[in-house]
């Protein structure tokens, strides 16, 4: 791992002085991502739940008045909160997050996790760093190190395999598609040009563009699944990752919890890192949500219910 070090001033050299703040000028509008328009807004300090609640219809005006801000939500919702002035304790924070990662029953089974974890090993379990499972099943637990060379997990079938192979099929074809886009060019030649031009000529084909969309993925581990017969390895790995760690889930009950908790996470909704949402946000950096969704408009009430 790459070690990061600041730099210090110079021994007998005066600090440079610090710039005058500017106001940051709005990203130029594209096609496909809204601008960030820069906003004032009065200040809201959510210290606990009854702030959330209370400040509720006071959030959902400002999100809605600016759907550019709106969006942000799904990169990292509190970061989002932060550009409609809204500071959250700690506390708070974290009741955000884990409400957008999980459904309740899931995140009810990641909080139990971990503190059943943490409480019988004495530190917060960290499943999705490979060099801390190592540790924690070849030091903490003391098991014994296993061939995996080769093998792969069970994993559980999606339950909308049939639905996606249906969408495939009614998938249009890549010729008409190809068709398609090469009679726009040609319209568009032909306004511009102001005469008739040459017909695209395309040549017949049946292939069709397809999406594999039933991947194996860590998310859908089949926990249930059997094991293989497993033989001793004569050293342990220094990094295991979920796939790996599966073949452990029957040699301790804390390998198997720690199993189900990295699944767990595995299927949570992804949370920009501070550095990442402000890549996407100023348009350095591409994201589905970004692009594609655009506007999220929260339901707000009458006048005369939130004032009265």
């Amino acid at each position: 791992m790459a070690r990061h070090t600041s730099k210090g001033t110079a021994a007998g050299k005066e600090p440079e002085a610090s710039s005058p703040k500017t106001t940051v000028p709005p990203i130029p509008p594209s096609d496909n991502v809204l601008p960030i328009i820069p906003a004032n807004f009065e200040p809201i300090r959510l210290e606990g739940h009854r702030d959330l609640i209370v400040q509720q219809p006071d959030l959902f005006r400002r999100f809605n008045d600016h759907p550019e801000l709106a969006t942000l939500l799904l990169i990292n919702p509190v970061l989002a909160f932060g550009e409609v002035g809204v500071e959250m304790s700690r506390e708070i924070a974290h009741h955000v997050l884990h409400t957008l990662q999980h459904p309740p029953r899931q995140r009810r089974r990641r909080d139990e996790l971990e503190a059943s974890l943490k409480e019988k090993i004495g530190e917060l379990p960290r499943p999705e760093d490979p060099q801390w499972v190592s540790r924690f099943l070849f030091e903490k637990l003391q098991l014994t190190p296993l061939k995996t060379d080769g093998l792969k997990p069970a994993y559980k079938v999606p339950l909308n395999a049939a639905a996606i192979e249906r969408l495939q099929a009614l998938r249009p074809k890549r010729q008409l598609r190809r068709q398609q886009q090469a009679e726009s060019e040609y319209k568009q030649l032909e306004s511009a040009s102001g005469q008739p031009a040459a017909r695209p000529s395309i040549r017949s084909g049946r292939s069709a563009i397809r999406i594999k969309m039933t991947h194996n993925a860590p998310r859908r581990l089949d926990i249930e699944a059997d094991l293989p017969p497993l033989k001793e390895a004569r050293r342990a790995p220094t990094e295991v990752d979920l796939e790996t760690l599966y073949f452990y889930k029957d040699s301790h009950p804390l390998a198997c919890d720690l199993l189900e908790l990295g699944i767990i996470k595995r299927r949570s909704f992804p949370i920009h890192s501070g550095d990442s949402y402000r890549q996407i946000k100023e348009g350095q950096k591409n994201n589905a949500f970004r692009t594609w969704v655009k506007s999220i408009r929260f339901a707000e009430a009458p006048d005369d219910e939130s004032n009265g």
